[in-house]
């Protein structure tokens, strides 16, 4: 697992070489983080958190 964010961005976008939808596989980062960021506000600042069977 790499060690830095921006680590992580080169080796997602390095494993996604040759990947059909190439586009597709470089938006999952940002997704991930969008809803980790979304949960993140629910629970400070509206005291709510996502059940944990709807993050499967």
């Amino acid at each position: 697992m790499p060690s830095k964010i921006t680590h992580f961005l080169y080796s997602w976008e390095d494993a996604g070489i040759g990947v059909v939808g190439s586009d597709g596989w470089r938006i999952v980062p940002a997704c991930i983080w969008w809803t980790i960021w979304k949960e993140r506000n629910s629970r400070c600042f509206e005291d709510k958190a996502m059940k944990l069977i709807r993050l499967y």
